[in-house]
């Protein structure tokens, strides 16, 4: 496997992963078809095949060896002793590298549970169990290699020779592994690391490599040597401890108090798609795609043309929108980052003036683990249903997202939403069920409403099993951009028709009227506009140009602007300040954004300059758009 893997590491990026795999595989066979046929050919000779020169020469050092005075049973041994040796070299090989890597698991879980907020710790199980799998898998591999070798030299070894080889190359592996992805995602935040620090690793590796070897060679005598059953009872204690510590340490799941709020306030809902374009709407003058409900919604609300976000993927874009914070500022920018404590948040704010605060959230990123409940009364975030039997906290590993990508990209056929986000019928349903609550009813409330639809994989309606993923074609062909572009329209459908129940609902209990409702998205998609795909990889204006509409409550002096479209350029900075204004409650100093109301009433100029950054998977970039 390593030309394979070389080739996938040259050539996959251009070529793709499969292409750059399959090349140097059948590059294998041309070079060494002739060798493994002739090895055929000796093979399928079996127990018959007695070359006369081996038999000549094995009579010859017996005679040698009568004459010394060694017995001839010295040179030859017993079938059932041969069958020992290679049952001792593949076994504790398997059982020293399952070691190595409940250990190296472990290891990694123990700084995910400490590092992270998280709602479980079920990884301080699933950590070496995985990892106690793809350790067999190494171990059986240096046990194999072992046993070749001392087949070679005609050596018998006892079994804490492949229990320790076993154990100190899984080691060897895992652990350079897992601490390159945690140095790279943690720390380097997903940016190139530097070759010094490749080599300090690989040293301290290989070092933690021959300390291993040189402790085991020395304990493991041959009294002490490991025994058929002790290892893997002693490895299944350790994970199962592992998972009774995980179901232990948990946090109890969120329930809405039944607090006192003020009942004389506007509700507001701020509704968030994700990955939506303003020009994937009808609003918007879409006319491939049919948004019946959300163009209800515009129909009472005020329509702003030219909204752009200050980020082209979630985590800082959202942190934006609920903080008036430019990303730079709130600090949430990178994968691994975590919105601080002290960035108040809207419904922090809001909740200091009496609201009720609620938030739904339907990805990972905006999930309670990167700070983003901060200020609500209740939060939920619709978890995935991960692949493997694993939970947020396990889907965190290394092993994981390993598993994760060999399964999408050469195992799987088909796929299922519910594998990546949960759909907007659950979302939905979920925030009808919250508004519909004793504890909600009749009190002022803000609900954060996160739909994950249209984000990739794009899956056709009804679902088939067929979608469209990043993680499965991080490269499309240019070929497939209709395609592609065709299902992210579906996808928006579907949401439309989702999002219009929830509607429904809300005029059903005689709210709608009363509300303030803000639609929009965080991000945009490409669709090969500037040569690329998805987002988060350019601040163009596909990635980074949003819907947003603004209902205001009907009996609101607000609502009574004659302007119902505004073309003057705007940003989701301006979503705080603009909420808190509608709100009655005061602005403060820190916040960047400014209250959108001032372009509405034509009160100021008819364009503000738009900044936008990235610090994204290594991708650093800075934005200026003018008027």
């Amino acid at each position: 496997g390593i030309r394979e893997a070389v080739f996938a590491l040259i050539l996959g990026a251009k070529a793709g992963t499969a292409k750059a795999v399959l090349a140097g595989h059948l590059g294998f066979w041309v070079g060494e078809v002739l060798a493994v046929l002739g090895g055929i050919f000796f093979l399928l000779q079996g127990a018959v095949h007695r070359p006369k020169m081996i038999i000549k020469d094995l009579e010859e050092l017996r005679r040698e060896a009568a004459q010394r005075g060694i017995k001839a049973a010295e040179f030859t041994v017993p079938p059932s002793e041969l069958r020992k040796h290679f049952a001792n070299w593949l076994y504790f090989g398997t059982l020293g590298g399952a070691w190595a890597g409940a250990i190296a698991g472990l290891v990694e879980a123990v700084v995910v549970s400490i590092t992270q907020r998280l709602p479980e710790h079920v990884v301080l199980g699933y950590g070496p169990l995985a990892y106690s799998l793809f350790g067999a898998v190494l171990g059986l591999g240096a046990g194999a290699v072992g046993l070749f070798i001392c087949l070679l030299k005609l050596k018998q070894v006892h079994r804490s020779a492949p229990f320790s080889v076993g154990f100190g190359f899984a080691l060897l592996a895992l652990a350079y592994q897992v601490a390159m992805f945690r140095i790279r995602r943690d720390i380097m935040a997903e940016h190139a690391v530097p070759a010094v620090l490749k080599l300090l690793v690989a040293a301290g590796v290989v070092l933690l490599f021959i300390f291993v070897v040189v402790a085991f060679r020395k304990r493991l005598k041959a009294k002490d040597r490991p025994g058929l059953a002790g290892p893997p009872i002693s490895l299944g204690v350790l994970i199962v401890l592992g998972f009774v510590a995980g179901f232990a340490w948990r946090v109890k799941p969120p329930s809405i108090p039944d607090v006192v709020t003020a009942t004389d306030k506007p509700n507001i809902i701020l509704v968030m798609v994700d990955t939506l374009r303003a020009d994937a709407l009808s609003c918007y003058g879409n006319e491939r795609v049919k948004t019946p409900n959300v163009d209800a919604l515009a129909a009472d609300s005020i329509i702003f043309k030219n909204v752009f976000a200050q980020a082209s993927w979630t985590k800082p874009s959202t942190a934006t929108m609920l903080t008036g914070l430019y990303p730079s500022t709130h600090g949430a920018y990178g994968k691994v980052h975590v919105l601080p404590d002290d960035v108040e948040m809207l419904p922090e704010m809001l909740q200091k003036a009496g609201y009720l605060t609620l938030g739904i959230a339907d990805v990972v990123h905006l999930s309670p683990a990167f700070g983003f409940d901060q200020g609500y009364h209740y939060y939920t975030y619709l978890a995935p249903d991960h692949f493997f039997f694993a939970t947020e906290s396990s889907s965190r590993l290394l092993a994981y997202q390993l598993a994760r990508q060999i399964r999408e990209r050469y195992v799987s056929k088909k796929k299922w939403v519910q594998h990546y986000y949960q759909p907007a019928s659950v979302v939905t349903d979920r925030a009808i069920e919250i508004v519909s609550k004793p504890a909600v009813k009749g009190k002022s409330f803000f609900l954060y409403l996160h739909y994950m639809d249209p984000h990739d994989p794009y899956f056709r309606h009804p679902p088939d099993g067929y979608a469209i993923a990043r993680v499965h074609t991080p490269h499309p062909d240019p070929g497939k951009k209709e395609e592609m572009h065709s299902l992210y329209l579906g996808e928006v459908e579907y949401f439309d028709r989702e999002f219009g129940r929830f509607i429904a609902k809300l005029k059903e209990m005689g709210i709608y009227d009363k509300t303030m409702i803000i639609f929009t998205a965080d991000h945009g998609e490409e669709f090969f506009e500037h040569g690329g795909w998805w987002h988060g990889e350019t601040l163009y204006v596909e990635q980074i140009h949003v819907p947003l509409l603004l209902k205001l409550p009907r009996y609101s002096y607000l609502s009574e602007s004659p302007v119902r479209v505004v073309e003057s350029q705007v940003s989701i900075v301006d979503i705080v300040p603009t909420v808190l204004e509608a709100a009655g409650v005061e602005i403060p100093d820190r916040v960047q954004g400014k209250s959108l109301f001032p372009v509405i009433a034509q009160q100021e100029e008819a364009c503000r300059k738009i900044f936008s950054e990235e610090d994204f998977m290594g991708n650093v970039l800075f934005a200026l758009r003018n008027c």
